[in-house]
């Protein structure tokens, strides 16, 4: 079973094209980078068609995905009032060895990984980062929350 883990871990590692700039906040994903000063249309000029609504709370927040066929994370971006407050990072099912290996605890290990290779869980001036687990969904992720 730890062989297992360790190998879904080495496989989950973050590639050398999702970086982020500790300094200002900023997350490079390929050739693109986002942050707290970007807005939602500098995300459509960018993303294009990858970029899709998720959904609404409320009129002021909304949370759409980035879908890049050649990344291995899907990115949830998440606006309150025009302005970007959070960052999420989910595994794409496809890295996944199929349901039937699935398990909470080697989904966790894997995005404990993700979240060292970003630094780590860690607070800064524009934020923190964090690696989240939500029980009652089954499903953890990593999160960049801006001030």
């Amino acid at each position: 079973m730890a062989s297992i883990i360790s190998k879904i871990i080495f496989f989950f590692t973050p590639s050398k094209s999702t970086k982020l700039n500790k300094r200002n906040g900023s997350l490079k994903i390929i050739d693109s980078t986002i942050g707290p000063e970007s807005k939602f249309e500098d995300l459509v000029s960018v993303f294009g068609e990858n970029l899709k609504e998720l959904y609404s709370f409320v009129e002021n927040y909304k949370v759409y995905k980035i879908d890049l066929p050649d990344d291995e994370y899907v990115y949830g971006v998440h606006f309150v009032n025009d302005k970007l407050s959070v960052i999420t990072l989910y595994l794409k099912e496809g890295n996944q060895r199929g349901w039937s290996d699935w398990n909470a605890e080697s989904e966790k290990k894997a995005n404990a990984k993700v979240l060292e290779n970003l630094g780590g869980k860690a607070e800064y001036l524009w934020g923190k980062v964090a690696l989240y687990y939500d029980a009652k969904a089954g499903y953890t992720d990593v999160r960049i929350i801006y001030k």
